[in-house]
């Protein structure tokens, strides 16, 4: 396992810190998704991942992962690169 979901907007806090916990003890980069497919979902834009620059596939997004090139998205907010 390279990474771990420490951030999910449909999870509550409880499950999110168990997450980070998990990454945080197991040395894994950590993830944020929000399981929203479709736009009128309300936490859309709440949660995801931040490239810089363009993912067009996915062998792309998981050598992006793999180099942890990625910042978390959460509650709307990109985050500072990780320190896991």
């Amino acid at each position: 396992m390279d990474a771990a979901e420490i951030y999910n907007a449909g999870n509550s806090d409880e499950d999110n810190s168990r997450g980070y916990d998990f990454a945080k003890e197991n040395h894994l980069y950590g993830t944020s998704g929000g399981d929203t497919h479709e736009q009128h979902e309300p936490n859309i834009g709440k949660a995801g991942m931040a490239f810089p620059y363009r993912i067009k596939t996915e062998k792309e997004l998981a050598n992006a992962l793999f180099r942890h090139d990625g910042r978390c998205i959460i509650n709307g907010v990109i985050q500072p690169p990780q320190d896991i």
